[in-house]
Formats: C-alpha cells, structure tokens, sequence
C-alpha cells in the first residue's frame, strides 16, 4: 500500500506541475497573439501614411504635419504596448523555465 500511495502522491505532484506549465504557455500563446495584434496595427497605420502623403501629393495639396503626428504617436503607442508585452512574454519564459527545474527536484 506505500508503493500505492507514494505512486499517487507523485502523479498529482506532476499533474499540477503539469497544468501549471499548460496554463503558462497559454498565457504565452495569448501575449504572442497581442503582439502580433499590435504589429498588424503598426503596418496599418503606414499604409494609411503613405495612402494619405500620395493622395495629397496627387492632388498638389500641403501635407497636415498634424495627421502625419496624430499618426505616428498612434504608432509609437502600439510599439509601447508590444515592449510592454514582450517582457510580459520573458517573464512567463521564465517561469516556465522554473516550473521545469521543479520537476528535477
């Protein structure tokens, strides 16, 4: 019965380890995706840039210094938001990384 019950106490250790992994690399999975959300986000806002310079040069009218502005702080905002993510993801790494050294403990 000892063999029993250590056998069991080793099979919920690791299936906790096991779960705790799996919900880390969803969380991973789900900050990958927000990166690549903002990414989409950034060549986005180019292509409205260069649709909006090439209309106003087709036209002969005076580029707004104002809407190229508004433009790129929307830009520089999504790239804050993925170095924000992006150490978001090198934390999870991490702790993915620990939850595996506790398994060779």
């Amino acid at each position: 019965m000892g063999f029993l019950k250590e056998l069991n106490k080793y099979f919920l250790k690791y299936g906790e380890i096991a779960i705790k992994k799996t919900e880390i690399a969803a969380q991973m999975a789900k900050v990958k995706i927000d990166i690549k959300k903002r990414e989409m986000e950034i060549e986005k806002i180019k292509i409205e840039i260069g649709d909006y310079v090439i209309s106003r040069f087709e036209e002969n009218e005076q580029i707004s210094n104002d809407v190229i502005k508004f433009k790129i702080d929307s830009m520089n905002s999504f790239k804050q938001g993925i170095d924000e993510l992006k150490n978001r993801f090198e934390t999870l790494k991490n702790e993915l990384v620990k939850s595996s050294s506790e398994i060779s403990m």
